[in-house]
């Protein structure tokens, strides 16, 4: 079945592109968790979990365009709104998330021609 969805001939071929997959979404979503960590106020030590938590979860919902926050203003409340970084990070991540696997990976092949 994943090998008529992704048009490929060969079971390893479609073994390498759902490991591609996996791996890009799983760079981004934590591109995008260490953004949104570092600008909740994060730091690398003491680690704050109550902020990791938030980021990841965060970072994952917006990549899903899942819409879902922690916060019980969603993300209006006063600690996502204070900087840029935030709601740029997840603005970046929704748009990322809905060009999909296919489009993100002709982008990153694109090369400049010298």
């Amino acid at each position: 079945m994943m090998k008529e969805f992704l048009s490929n001939d060969s079971l390893s071929e479609v073994n390498s592109i759902l490991k591609k997959i996996a791996i890009l979404t799983f760079t981004i979503e934590g591109i995008g968790a260490l953004l949104i960590y570092f600008s909740l106020g994060g730091q690398l030590y003491p680690v704050n979990p109550d902020y990791l938590f938030s980021s990841i979860f965060h970072s994952v919902s917006a990549f899903c365009n899942a819409g879902f926050a922690l916060y019980s203003d969603n993300l209006i409340s006063q600690t996502a709104t204070t900087g840029y970084v935030f709601p740029s990070t997840v603005m970046g991540l929704i748009v990322c998330g809905g060009l999909g696997f296919h489009v993100l990976s002709n982008i990153i092949g694109l090369r400049p021609r010298v």
